[in-house]
């Protein structure tokens, strides 16, 4: 029986794996490739089943030695291509499958459909034409030659010997023609050259060789050699002359016996998009060799990061373009002789941008909406409008898009027209996107939801009435006493959420009414007053009702404050950077921050907690006893405990969600997790309290943890410093590799943690009380919870901590929550859906999926990045969110890569599993779409999500749980017995938090990287410290496939008792 699961890769692309001792059945393996003479021993072997796998590409003597093979099963793959010669030697062959493969019928399957015509009385076959269009679906027996439009290259540009200075910079042209396009590579010296392995050579996508700074060892014979499917051409040889110095002739020859300058390449207008590279070239001739130089708007074009200038080879490369390098160049060829000069316009092209974005809108059924959106670019962008990813049409009434597309007008919305708007911004050289959500809320007439009620209180003393009420419009408040309208002056005052009387007084007495009105109508809430002159306390009344609004006030401002100096922060980078390089601790701050519904969510926990420790600080100044040991509960009474909740957004955060769209909901999960069980339709969705399997354990019963008050004793004993804990007894210098697994394990496991839970972190860095950065200071004052460093730390010198700021609370959970007037324990929030759903690769709300996606096809699929030599595209690259992974921007100038979890640049083993999963929603989208060419985009992006997401639960439980769970743990958790709305599968905070961090006792200290034949890269591997926010080195230095080949081959790290986490982590994490 075949192994039939995700570690079979190592063994599929092993060279030495003992196929002999497999059956001939392979079906279902995930096999992608087999190297030539793999079955070579195997002469006896009758059939051999590969279909249903991953197979690209049939190399030549793939089959070589299965001299009696009469039955060859290779269909359902991926195939495109199969090499000539690669199925020559099966002459037994009686039954040939490619049927179910994507087959490019171009001039490489010439020599494959001559074999078949040859062999069709002896070789049954069945395959068809994927492309060109013009053979769709034709059966590949039914080809011939004229069936074919193939050219042989031929070299139309040859590479020209060149003699350069010691650091020029060097272009070596060759260009080709023919049918397909030929594919054009270059030796030295004989040997073969690929861009990027040796320093400082890089072979463009039109094929020339540009070394950046010329030098000794570049000194040789080079030559191109174009190839396509109908053959290859090479063309003449060239040497490459490297001087110390440049020789003035004109000092040794006599003057008469040159030649002036004269040049015969003049570079002509050049566009380019912002970010490339250009080659501007003007080669000369002469003799004395003349010298070029280069000037733009007249003003001397010198050497420096970003130019590279050649004298002798008439060569300026411009590396990462910017508009600001758009001018007028000349190139001036000089000699003792003359000169020679040509002048030139180059335009660098923006990619579109904001200069201002749509905003969020809340607005009323019937009222009129307007967003305003503004872009700029080079050239100007076309502007359109999306709503929920489907474009906007303008009809002229309701719907107007006017001054350009600048402005959308939308007249008396209806409840419909709520949901997420885009602003596209497109021009030649790409788009930009911006989204505002539209909230549409009916028109209702005031009602209380928070009444006033009978009051006594004490001569002399102040009392607070609250008085809330709901509609839409919001509805006004106004107060009348014993029937007349209330005159309120500094002593009794008035706010949206109650009435307030300062030093009682006996003509304060009275019948009071709340009247809350809007266009909808108007509602009387009468209470009374009663003012007490004989000095007996009502007991009845909570001691901390009266801070309420006050503590409130407060605590909005406080933490307000402290969130907008962190976003200030995060912004402007303050400090942010040591010597010029960002922090990695500012990166993560960047990366983890809430975004703008996360936020609103955390803001309201943070205020409703800040407003019970003020309360709870005004109630025992108050008072001759100490309550600290008192229950919050005690403080307040249900009546204010609600205002408090509704005041400051607890109640509020997050709409119930409409789970009506019945035919939605049964076919695709909601972004956000909602409606998933229909029932419960808020279990599991992001943005909610994790659960809990015992009750949360706080020093003072709510919300301080273990360890907040240093000298406080656990069970008779002062804790132990936690950083001594993971140098003393966790930390290890010592690495074993795992026998059995590989590093994929881990790497899976991250992924997977990163699709199903993320704890909300804090929306302040600083201080609430005073603003301070949790980075300076020591104390443990919220939300700061730094973590105290030993004198002999290894790591940390000249500091007595290491900063560290507690998660965001939830607003409630769990049955007694401030939902049903009692107070719970501070619960953490998860910005996750709890599924796996594949919310890593779209988004745990629709906003951010709407984002990834490709809006300007209706293909259903997901933005793309920068494109690979191998034709596969990276992720696209982050736009518009202070994602910064510049960490020295004179050396790095790649920015963070954009993905549905903002956690994935942390690694680069990490972004390599983002990428791989996004290229396969855009594999499937594109299968999809030919399969189904009457879906639209909606829909081939939702079925492709969903296939996503059944893939990631596949291979979870099928093969990375089993090996995580062993026999006994998955026999204890049995067969999957059918779906169970009564089981609610919200994350709980321990599985969060503790049990699935295990996964950091699989980490090796560095990350492997192999080339194309399972050795080493050039460039070697990637310590653990260097691939922390490092998507550089995935653009540069070969894409993900040498990251997934390391992660494939190299084992993971052994669990053992006395070596968990290795020092990297310990010592190095994200310094």
């Amino acid at each position: 029986e075949a192994a039939h699961n995700l570690f079979l890769w190592f063994f599929l692309f092993s060279h030495d794996y003992p196929w002999r001792e497999l059956p001939s059945d392979l079906r279902f393996n995930n096999i992608q490739r087999i190297p030539a003479n793999t079955f070579r021993d195997l002469h006896q072997l009758d059939a051999l089943l590969l279909d249903n796998n991953q197979l690209q590409i049939i190399e030549n003597q793939a089959f070589d030695g299965l001299n009696n093979l009469r039955h060859l099963h290779l269909n359902d793959n991926r195939i495109q291509a199969v090499q000539k010669g690669a199925l020559q030697n099966l002459r037994q062959l009686r039954r040939l499958r490619l049927d179910g493969n994507p087959l490019s019928c171009d001039c490489g399957l010439v020599w494959f459909t001559q074999m078949l015509r040859e062999k069709q009385t002896i070789t049954q076959a069945s395959g068809r034409c994927s492309q060109p269009d013009r053979l769709r679906n034709r059966p590949l027996t039914s080809l011939d030659t004229t069936d074919f439009t193939c050219e042989r290259p031929r070299i139309v540009q040859e590479p020209q010997t060149q003699e350069v200075e010691r650091g020029d910079a060097v272009n070596l042209t060759c260009k080709a023609d023919g049918a397909p396009r030929p594919h054009i590579y270059w030796t030295h010296n004989g040997l073969d050259v690929f861009s990027g392995v040796r320093g400082g050579i890089d072979i463009l996508e039109d094929g020339s060789l540009v070394i950046r700074s010329a030098k000794e060892d570049h000194e040789g014979t080079y030559q191109c050699r174009a190839e396509n499917a109908a053959g290859s051409v090479t063309s003449r040889s060239v040497q490459l002359r490297v001087r110390d110095g440049f020789d003035n002739y004109a000092d040794r020859q006599d003057r008469a016996g040159g030649d002036e300058p004269r040049l015969v390449v003049k570079p002509s207008d050049v566009a380019v998009t912002a970010g490339r590279s250009v080659t501007l070239r003007c080669q000369a001739t002469g003799r004395p060799t003349p010298i070029v130089t280069w000037t733009r708007d007249g003003v001397p074009v010198l050497q420096h990061a970003r130019y590279h200038v050649s004298r002798t080879a008439g060569m300026l490369l411009i590396s990462a373009t910017d508009t600001s390098d758009s001018g007028t160049y000349r190139c001036t060829a000089t000699s003792p002789l003359g000169e020679d000069s040509a002048s030139f316009k180059l335009d660098v092209q923006q990619p579109p941008y904001f200069l201002e974005k749509p905003r969020e809108q809340d607005v009323l059924e019937g009222e009129d909406v307007e967003f305003i959106c503004s872009g700029a670019g080079s050239p100007a962008p076309d502007l359109s409008w999306y709503k929920d990813g489907q474009r906007i049409v303008a009809d002229g009434d309701s719907v107007r898009i006017l001054h350009s597309g600048k402005v959308l007008r939308l007249q008396e919305v209806p409840r419909q027209a709520q949901g997420v708007y885009t602003c596209h911004a497109e021009n030649a050289v790409g788009y930009a996107e911006a989204h505002a959500d539209l909230a549409v809320n009916s028109k209702t007439a005031p009602h209380f939801v928070n009444a006033p009620v009978n009051t006594e209180a004490d001569l002399g003393s102040s009392v607070e009435v609250l008085c809330m009420a709901e509609g839409h419009p919001a509805p006004t408040l106004s107060w009348r006493k014993d029937g007349r309208p209330l005159v309120l002056n500094g002593r009794v005052s008035a706010g949206p959420d109650g009435l307030r009387v300062k030093r009682l007084e006996q003509r304060d007495e009275g019948r009071y009414e709340c009247v809350a009105e809007n266009e909808m109508g108007q509602a009387a809430a009468p209470f009374y007053i009663l003012v007490r002159d004989d000095g007996v306390v009502d007991n009845s009344i909570h001691p901390g009702d009266r801070y309420v609004l006050s503590a409130l006030h407060e605590a909005e401002q406080s933490v307000d404050r402290a969130v907008n100096s962190t976003l200030e922060d995060l912004l402007n980078n303050k400090r942010s950077t040591v010597g010029g390089r960002h922090r990695h601790a500012h990166l993560l701050r960047i990366f983890r921050y809430p975004d703008s519904e996360a936020q609103r969510s955390a803001r309201a926990a943070e205020v409703f907690e800040r407003a019970l420790n003020i309360i709870q600080e005004q109630v025992a100044a108050g008072m001759r006893f100490n309550i600290s040991d008192t229950s919050v509960d005690n403080l307040l009474s249900p009546g204010y405990l609600d205002l408090l909740a509704e005041k400051s957004g607890c109640l509020q955060h997050r709409q119930v969600p409409d789970c009506s769209d019945t035919c939605f909901h049964s076919r695709f999960r909601t972004y956000d997790g909602t409606c998933n069980n229909l029932q419960h339709p808020m279990w599991g969705a992001s943005l909610t309290p994790f659960e809990r399997l015992l009750p949360a354990e706080y020093e003072n019963g709510f919300n301080t943890p273990v360890g907040w008050t240093a000298e406080k004793p656990v069970n008779g004993h002062r804790l132990p410093l936690a950083r001594s804990v993971s140098t003393g007894l966790v930390s290890t210098e010592v690495v074993e590799g795992d026998s059995e697994h590989s590093h994929m394990l881990m790497q899976w496991g991250q992924f997977l943690d990163h699709d199903m839970d993320f704890s909300m972190p804090a929306i302040s860095h600083e201080r609430f009380i005073d603003t301070v950065d949790c980075a300076d200071s020591c104390d443990n004052v919220m939300p700061c919870f730094p973590i105290e460093v030993p004198p002999d730390d290894r790591r940390v010198r000249g500091h007595r901590c290491i900063e560290f700021v507690r998660s965001s609370t939830a607003c409630g959970s769990g049955r007694t929550s401030v939902f049903y007037g009692a107070l719970a324990p501070r619960e953490q929030t998860n910005q996750l859906t709890a599924f796996i759903d594949a919310s890593n690769v779209y988004g745990s709300r629709a906003k951010q999926a709407v984002h990834l996606r490709n809006l300007t096809s209706d293909r259903g699929l997901l933005r793309v990045g920068p494109r690979m030599p191998s034709g596969k595209y990276l992720l696209p690259f982050n736009d518009g969110q202070p994602n910064d992974c510049k960490r020295n921007s004179e050396i790095n100038d790649v920015d963070c890569f954009l993905s549905g979890d903002v956690r994935a640049n942390e690694q680069l083993g990490l972004l390599a599993m983002h990428t791989l999963w996004f290229r396969e929603h855009n594999r499937l989208a594109e299968a999809l779409s030919e399969l189904n060419p009457h879906w639209d985009g909606e829909r081939l992006y939702q079925e492709t999500r969903k296939i996503v997401g059944a893939e990631m639960q596949h291979i979870t439980f099928e093969h990375w749980l089993p090996k995580i769970l062993g026999p006994l743990g998955m026999a204890a958790m049995g067969p999957y017995q059918g779906y169970n709305p009564r089981l609610n599968p919200s994350v709980v905070n321990v599985f969060a938090t503790a049990a699935m961090r295990f996964g950091h006792f699989l980490i090796n200290p560095v990350l492997l990287r192999l080339g194309a034949d399972w050795r080493p890269v050039r460039e070697g591997p990637v310590p653990l410290r260097k691939a922390f926010f490092a998507p550089h080195l995935m653009l540069r230095e070969g894409g993900i496939d040498p990251l997934m080949r390391g992660l494939l081959i190299a084992p993971a790290k052994l669990r053992k008792a006395d070596q968990l986490l290795n020092s990297e982590l310990t010592d190095h994490l994200f310094e």
